[in-house]
């Protein structure tokens, strides 16, 4: 009889402990795109590098080909720098957003609840930067931000 009630308590700590996890790895999506004929088009750019600035250990992506991307928000702070580099050229991407402390559980303790409030981009590589979803849902990988590439930095260019 025992063992089975510590069986029981342990699986409940358990669940208790992925559902911890879950609330706390909240991520901006970032989606690149281009403009052809008018149209937001999905964009692979060759070779893209993305690093944090507060950290020296934030390398996030080394010379991926992808057309998405999630972005660690900083609990601590109310904004996020992001260095994108295409090729052997960079760019900075400034996420600033609200955060709020919610109460998840008494196992669990608090939360940080992210709101993007502005989105800013240095303009090598980028036309344009634009905040589609502005709360960020922890453990969803929705897209949050859209960066528009200048068309000569697509794939295949």
């Amino acid at each position: 009889m025992i063992p089975i009630l510590a069986l029981m308590l342990l699986a409940t700590y358990a669940c208790e402990e992925q559902d911890c996890d879950r609330t706390f790895n909240h991520q901006a999506g970032v989606g690149l795109y281009t403009i052809q004929d008018s149209v937001a088009v999905d964009s692979l750019p060759p070779n893209i590098t993305i690093y944090g600035t507060t950290r020296p250990d934030s390398l996030l992506y080394d010379s991926a080909s992808v057309s998405s991307l999630l972005l660690p928000l900083d609990p601590s702070r109310n904004h996020s720098r992001f260095i994108v580099k295409i090729n052997a050229l960079a760019d900075t991407l400034d996420l600033h957003y609200n955060r709020e402390q919610k109460f998840v559980s008494h196992n669990c303790g608090f939360t940080t609840e992210f709101t993007l409030e502005e989105a800013q981009t240095t303009f090598h590589h980028f036309d344009s930067v634009r905040i589609v979803k502005h709360t960020i849902n922890p453990n969803e990988q929705e897209e949050n931000i859209r960066l528009y590439l200048t068309p000569a930095d697509t794939a295949g260019r």
